[in-house]
């Protein structure tokens, strides 16, 4: 038989491919010592030719003496099959134990710590399978990475600043500078050269009127803050970073007034005022919206007119049940869908003449953060709870959201909390004491567990729907109160408007210095701005400057809650606030969550980076804390990733110190830590600042912890 040359093999007919492929298939079991293979083309024979079955294993060998029977493991021995069994098994622990980790460290993968799966892998294999130690070298790598980033930036920002070589003249060309919302830089206020001939000296008059991120100005150097809304990659690194100090040499520094003496009378800080801010909490489809609307019915402060066009809307849409919702849900996505996205604020005046300001927080389990942003503007909260059967054990269960938002109220600084139990028209048996009774017996302990005391813990029934027991000039119908018959005869307690009479006012930080948490702000023309927000210390006249922090610009006040009167102050307990201020440059440097204080060096707010704080874990911290956990922190409408670089001494209620090393932290535990921020966040000591030192730590969708600023590091 002759082999077919590469003249042939360039025009095979199908015969002789056909004998072609016989002849290679029974080479195999011929002698062949004989044979001239001068001319064999492997091409010929190649196996996309021959259109082979894609089942086939594509590891045989390029001559096809070693090709594998086709569907068979390619081992040829019992030791390889074994070997490979014991090699397969090693990867499954290795994948195990990389998806383990990475529930340690709370990242949704391992890019966003700078590593691949990899790599991760390899760590594991090193430290033979140990979670410990491959944790703490993972800490490590990523740190390693992170300095060394930090120095390679370092390095090309002092290339950058250094001067162009001779010979290169005319000036450099223009790059534009990309406008990013929500987006301000901060002011570097570590230690600055010296200011240089070229600086700009309207720009110092103006106060901080600088010019775009990463350009330095005047020796000080101005760098972007990552703005909240935008996504931050969860970094584990445990480097620390500077915090940053003021310095008299500073652009900030020269546009601050000297220090003065307080600028209140005795008679101002003893002025109180009757106005209160209480946030509406509760499980969603707990009632919350509908009572509030019938709450501004029965204040006058909705109108039986409108009530009429909110039923016809309602009922055109096809949700006729939630017209008295409408008045408190505006927004056409709220109205929708059904449920409450975002703090909705009303304000009514009760009959005694004081002036509540209606907080009404989602209750989806979504919208947790902004439920967080309007507990900390509250000085007391509504706990909403349905009676209905089987509702309420859904909301305080597992999974409910009566349990976390109380823990926050709590953690916010809210102090009082009135429980109004909500729905009792529809439960089984309707009205019925023994239900009321018992809700009541379950909600207590857990209430005092998150810190409220019993004295300051209040329950009243109600009917939201139909306005039985809520109080007021406006009567419910006659068939609703035929209804209601078997609660008249075992209720004589007071009614919801009455228990909102009696909550008492809280101490007002009016002597501390001024913080303003801004809310939002919009451009009135060319060189002002309406700020609104919440004042939560201090006091503000018409004339001052401020500075808002952390971006460093100053600012005039113009006008406050609209008039330039100099009697006009802002104060902890001003309704609904406002204040216009000139010298803007550009209105998106006073983002959301910024903090407005006087333009004094004794009063600004301090800068933090590292603080040392006091938690308290919860019952949804499924994974213990160790050094190195990260977590999403909300202060006041204000969110920042954080690690934990240092687990402190631990101490029970009485100051005894019950764990001086302590290795990791527990759900329902009191400890003390130091956090690093991954971003400069303004916060204050909760003893000088109450709203800037308390926070809330949240992972995964759960809050995990509450806690107090102790110190600021740095």
């Amino acid at each position: 038989m002759k082999w077919p040359s590469a003249t042939d093999a360039a025009t095979p007919s199908p015969s002789s491919a056909f004998g072609a492929r016989g002849s290679r298939n029974m080479s195999r079991h011929r002698d062949v010592r004989n044979e001239i293979y001068d001319d064999y083309d492997d091409a010929y024979y190649d196996d996309d030719y021959y259109d082979y079955d894609e089942y086939e294993p594509e590891t045989a060998d390029a001559d096809g003496d070693n090709a594998p029977i086709r569907g068979a493991a390619s081992i040829s021995n019992l030791g390889a099959f074994l070997g490979a069994s014991v090699e397969v098994e090693e990867e499954r622990k290795v994948g195990e134990m990389r998806s383990t980790l990475l529930s340690f460290v709370g990242n949704q993968s391992w890019s966003d710590v700078g590593l691949t799966d990899a790599e991760v892998d390899d760590i594991i294999r090193r430290s033979e399978l140990d979670q410990a130690a491959a944790l703490d070298e993972i800490f490590a790598e990523v740190s390693r990475r992170k300095v060394a980033a930090e120095s390679a930036s370092q390095e090309a920002q002092r290339k950058a600043s250094l001067p162009p070589p001779p010979g290169l003249t005319g000036p450099s060309p223009a790059v534009p500078n990309p406008v990013r919302r929500f987006s301000a830089p901060f002011l570097d206020l570590r230690s600055s050269p010296t200011r240089t001939e070229t600086e700009d000296n309207g720009a110092a008059q103006r106060g901080l009127d600088t010019p775009a991120a990463s350009e330095s100005v005047s020796g000080t150097q101005v760098t972007p803050v990552k703005s909240f809304e935008t996504p931050i990659s969860r970094s584990c690194s445990r480097t620390s970073l500077r915090s940053p100090s003021p310095n008299p040499n500073s652009l900030l520094e020269t546009g601050l007034e000297e220090d003065k003496a307080s600028d209140v009378d005795e008679a101002e800080l003893e002025r109180t005022s009757d106005t209160l801010s209480m946030v509406v909490i509760g499980h969603v489809d707990a009632g919350k919206s509908t009572l509030m609307g019938r709450l501004l019915l029965h204040c006058g402060v909705l109108s039986t007119r409108a009530l009429d066009k909110l039923r016809r809307d309602s009922t055109a849409a096809g949700k006729s049940s939630f017209h008295l919702a409408w008045a408190m849900d505006e927004g056409s996505t709220e109205r929708e869908r059904g449920v409450t996205m975002d703090v909705a604020q009303k304000s009514v005046q009760l009959p005694s003449g004081r002036v509540l300001v209606i907080l009404d927080a989602p209750g989806h389990a979504d919208f947790v953060p902004r439920m967080i942003a309007g507990a900390a503007q509250a000085d007391v909260a509504l706990l909403v709870v349905p009676a209905s059967t089987g509702e309420f054990e859904s909301a305080f269960g597992k999974g409910g959201q009566t349990r976390e938002h109380a823990v926050l109220a709590r953690g916010m600084g809210v102090q009082q909390v009135l429980v109004a139990v909500n729905k009792l028209d529809i439960s089984e048996p309707v009205w019925s004491q023994e239900r009321f009774d018992d809700i009541c017996a379950q909600l207590e302990p857990y209430l005092l567990s998150c810190g409220f005391k019993s004295a300051k813990i209040r329950y009243v029934p109600v009917s939201g729907l139909t306005g039985v027991n809520v109080g007021g000039d406006l009567q419910p119908s006659s068939e609703d109160e035929e209804t209601a018959a078997p609660f008249r005869e075992w209720y004589g307690g007071t009614t919801l408007i009455e228990a909102l009479e009696n909550f008492a006012i809280p101490p007002r930080q009016v002597d501390k210095p001024f913080r303003f948490i801004v809310g939002d702000a919009t451009a009135l023309g060319r060189d002002k701005a309406k700020i609104s927000g919440t004042c939560v210390a201090g006091r503000l006249r018409v004339g001052q400057r401020l500075v808002v922090m952390p971006t460093g610009d100053i600012f005039t006040v113009r006008q406050v809650n609209g008039t330039r009167s100099a009697e006009e102050v802002v104060r902890p307990d001003s309704e609904n606030p406002e204040i216009v201020v000139q010298d803007v440059g550009d209105v998106s440097r006073i983002p959301a969550g910024s903090v407005l204080c006087k333009a004094r060096r004794s009063e600004l707010v301090p800068l933090a980076e590292e603080v040392e704080v006091q938690l308290r874990t919860l019952e949804s911290l499924f994974i213990p804390i160790i050094k190195g956990s990260a977590f999403l922190l909300h202060r006041d409408g204000k969110e920042v990733t954080c690690s934990v670089k240092k687990l402190l001494p631990m101490v029970d209620a009485s100051g005894s110190v019950i764990g001086k090393k302590p290795r990791h932290v527990l759900a329902n535990t009191t400890c003390r830590a130091v956090l690093k921020l991954d971003q400069v966040v303004c916060m204050d000591v909760f003893a000088e600042c109450r709203a800037l030192g308390r926070f809330a730590l949240r992972d995964r969708g759960n809050t995990v912890a509450v806690g107090i600023v102790q110190n600021i590091i740095g």
